[in-house]
């Protein structure tokens, strides 16, 4: 299972078969013991990407921090200038982060080809996406990892 350490500082924890390490505050770590020790808690690996939401921590405001991937598929266009809800959870606070990237249907990075591409929150509910000179003749498929906390968890 992965672990997180939810204390502030560094701690030692046995890891496997008498081993001690020092790990920095909210630490993941594998763990092959039967219950969560004190001071930690179980959570999802941080570098699985999923259109599901995943909690992967805490935000440096005690909130949880949760990471989903949103996945926006379009063809026959040149160009886009898109507004979106991208719905991401009902009681969403705050977007911390996010990352984007974009292929074509060869699988190759649109930005090699001469596109522009731009991704921008306008708030926590309002996406936008603009892209200009895109082949229409190809799928482009988005991908937009979001970090975000929210009003309650």
């Amino acid at each position: 299972m992965k672990i997180r350490d939810k204390q502030c500082g560094f701690k030692q924890v046995k890891m496997k078969a008498e081993i001690l390490d020092t790990l920095p505050i909210n630490s993941v770590v594998d763990y092959d013991g039967e219950t969560v020790p004190e001071g930690w808690e179980q959570v999802d690996d941080p570098n699985t990407y999923s259109t599901d939401e995943v909690k992967i921590g805490t935000w440096i405001d005690g909130k949880n921090l949760y990471k989903r991937t949103l996945v926006y598929t379009y063809s026959g266009v040149t160009s886009l200038n898109e507004t979106i809800n991208p719905n991401l959870s009902p009681n969403i606070d705050t977007v911390v982060k996010f990352e984007a990237n974009f292929i074509n249907s060869t699988k190759q990075n649109a930005n090699a080809t001469g596109s522009s591409f731009g991704v921008w929150f306008n708030s926590p509910t309002i996406l936008r996406i603009s892209s200009e000179s895109w082949d229409s003749s190809k799928t482009y498929i988005i991908y937009i990892h979001t970090y975000y906390t929210k009003t309650t968890n």
